[in-house]
């Protein structure tokens, strides 16, 4: 005996009305594939005609005319060399002390006033101090590219530098190197620029100088205090 549900007159039966509902649900998610597989092939459509005529003819000598100034600006590394030298040199004309500033003055500061003269970097971060380090490195391989006479100004830029991140931001009891002068919490990020900074200054001293062994030294600190303070039980830093 079959049993069928009661229904009042003019009332939905609801289980009819689900079927309805998922058969509808069904012809949408459909059509949606269907768009979707067409937008593809015409993507598709398109991306291999763009290919074939990438191959099939030369570019035109207007093309090559209207190209050819942004590949130079890319490419053009004298200019950026140029630009490089002259940036760090207006810079350490505030950064750098004059030869009767008093004994013991740090010779770079990344803080500088609006009229490029020196400001105690009490709130400069150790990684705006490590980067102005890396900076004076490239400018004394660029100006070593060249032969510019500059090179040696680069050099003594930055070994203030790392004498400023050793002195400032050093913790001596805890190791590592905090965030600012002022501010003695730290910084992975923070901790791994100082790395770079001592890295790069190797990189650019002679072999037996006193401040290429110190930043070893150095160097040699940070990469264990890395290795051994930050990192989580998990994995990673």
């Amino acid at each position: 005996m079959a049993c069928h549900a009661a229904t009042t007159p003019g009332v939905r039966d609801p289980l009819s009305t689900s079927a309805m509902s998922i058969g509808a649900g069904a012809s949408a998610k459909r059509r949606s594939r269907r768009r979707l597989a067409a937008l593809l092939r015409a993507l598709a459509a398109m991306a291999a005609a763009v290919v074939l005529l990438a191959f099939s003819s030369p570019p035109s000598a207007a093309t090559e005319a209207a190209v050819a100034p942004t590949r130079q600006f890319l490419v053009n590394a004298p200019k950026a060399r140029s630009q490089l030298l002259d940036a760090m040199t207006t810079w350490n004309r505030g950064a750098v002390p004059p030869p009767w500033a008093p004994r013991g003055s740090t010779p770079f500061h990344v803080a500088l006033s609006r009229d490029w003269s020196r400001v105690y970097p009490s709130g400069t971060t150790v990684i705006a101090q490590a980067r102005g380090g890396c900076i004076h490195v490239e400018a004394a391989c660029a100006a070593v590219a060249v032969g510019d006479e500059r090179e040696a100004s680069f050099v003594a830029a930055m070994r203030g530098g790392v004498v400023t991140l050793l002195s400032c931001y050093r913790d001596k009891t805890d190791g590592g190197d905090v965030w600012a002068v002022v501010d003695a919490t730290k910084d992975g990020s923070g901790n791994a620029h100082v790395l770079f900074a001592l890295a790069a200054a190797v990189g650019v001293l002679p072999p037996g100088d006193t401040d290429r062994a110190v930043a070893v030294v150095a160097a040699r600190e940070r990469l264990a205090s890395i290795r051994s303070s930050p990192t989580d039980a998990e994995g990673g830093y």
